[in-house]
């Protein structure tokens, strides 16, 4: 049985649009009931706040809810699957290959920039436990869920969340552009040695070996 909230989003959905009046009117609830579920729909992320009513009288304007445009989702994932094999198709192998470094090194470029007051990425001499502290904080504002650990031999960067899930089955090469940019970022080589594997509670991971240094 589906729940209250679960009934409301399905009320937006086909509503478009909704008050808290509207809302208590069509599910016979207090309004204080009906903006409490709005009001947590909100905070979790699957509202937003598109407009405010005007009122009728000497009453505050009416807040006017809809589905977010997180949880309505989009056809990025189509769209770049599709240019993918575009891509694929109109180049030789190493150009291609070419064509994902220089992807990887774009990628770098919008990741820094968006970082505020990050300044030159890579200091000479810098050490490479401060580059992957930086590393993971920049890939974590774009939704890897990454962290790194010390390991005898080399360290390990983990991502815990990999952004391209939805098309990498039929996308393989996007594992190349992931370490291509880890590269970037990081400066320094690195080669991947698991791939959507499971950790003990069961939870997917990617994992890369950080390589010895090349700055």
């Amino acid at each position: 049985m589906k729940t209250v909230r679960e009934r409301i989003l399905e009320y937006i959905r086909s509503h478009r649009a909704v008050t808290v009046a509207e809302l208590s009117l069509a599910f016979q609830m207090t309004t204080a009931n009906a903006r409490h579920h709005l009001s947590t729909l909100l905070d979790q992320g699957l509202l937003q706040v598109v407009a405010d009513r005007p009122a009728s009288g000497k009453g505050r304007p009416a807040r006017i809810f809809a589905i977010s445009e997180q949880t309505l989702g989009d056809n990025f994932d189509l769209l770049a699957g599709i240019l993918l094999d575009q891509f694929a198709k109109q180049t030789e192998p190493d150009q291609f290959e070419n064509l994902l470094k220089e992807l990887a090194g774009q990628l770098e470029g919008r990741m820094v920039a968006a970082k505020k007051g990050t300044g030159v990425l890579v200091k000479t001499g810098e050490s490479l436990t401060r580059r992957l502290g930086r590393t993971t904080e920049i890939l974590n504002q774009q939704h890897y869920q990454a962290r790194w650990e010390a390991r005898p031999d080399a360290p390990r960067l983990v991502l815990g969340h990999c952004p391209f899930s939805a098309i990498l089955q039929e996308h393989p090469e996007l594992c190349k552009l992931d370490a291509y940019l880890i590269e970037h970022l990081a400066a320094t080589p690195v080669e991947q040695t698991a791939k959507l594997a499971r950790d003990p509670a069961g939870l997917r991971f990617c994992m890369f070996r950080v390589g010895k240094d090349r700055v």
